[in-house]
């Protein structure tokens, strides 16, 4: 029975340990959490410059424009439509909202200028991003004593590119605006259909409210 009961404290014991450990590690991870990410800021800095901190800035900036525009369509088409309306519309009282089927081809049709008209600077903000992950995978291989791949050294070599504008007069060099737009295809597929359901969505739930204030306005009138 004591060899027994030794058994049973020391599993427990080392489960103990065991916890403590889990924990301590956890604690060590919640802490050192932003210290690193102050490291890697730091580290940065100092071996690329501080400017980099701030690379790509400029190309996020003018991609905001992407929203603004779609929204501006969006809006521009739906007052024309509603105008329209109101004037062959007899009920005052009835609400003058878009139809589900408007509403998406709506939110489609401006997604879709807003993308294309943006979509060469989102173009050459993935592929400076891809030059930057080449350049830091060759820079391992260095670093660890091996040799980088021929096909990566090719295509450093074919496409180095020092900023947007020069990416993209490269790319315009190279195929022209078909060059510009390679891929617009598969980027319309995805953000269309997603604008398409979120203003169909959005318009319906603007009906629903208007109609219910419609309601409540008549029922306290006729009180």
């Amino acid at each position: 029975m004591r060899i027994i009961n030794a058994a049973n404290k020391k599993d427990q014991n080392s489960d103990n340990r065991e916890r403590y450990n889990k924990n301590k590690d956890n604690c060590q991870e919640r802490t050192t959490g932003p210290l690193l990410l102050f490291h890697y800021i730091q580290s940065i800095a100092k071996d690329e410059g501080i400017t980099q901190l701030w690379n790509g800035t400029i190309t996020s900036l003018l991609l905001i424009c992407n929203p603004v525009i779609q929204k501006f369509v969006y809006d521009t088409l739906r007052h024309k439509i509603l105008f329209h309306r109101l004037l062959r519309q007899q009920q005052v009282a009835k609400p003058i909202v878009l139809k589900p089927v408007e509403a998406f081809l709506l939110g489609a049709v401006s997604k879709a200028v807003a993308t294309i008209l943006t979509y060469p600077l989102q173009l050459a903000q993935v592929l400076l991003r891809m030059q930057k992950k080449n350049f830091a995978s060759v820079e391992n291989c260095h670093a660890n004593g091996k040799h980088p791949s021929k096909s990566l050294h090719a295509s450093i070599n074919k496409n180095h590119y020092t900023g947007t504008v020069d990416c993209l007069m490269k790319l315009y060099s190279s195929g022209g605006i078909h060059a510009m737009f390679r891929g617009v295809n598969a980027k319309l597929l995805q953000t269309v259909l997603t604008s398409a359901f979120t203003f169909l969505t959005y318009e319906q739930i603007i009906a629903a409210l208007l109609r219910g204030y419609i309601a409540t306005h008549r029922g306290m009138c006729k009180i």
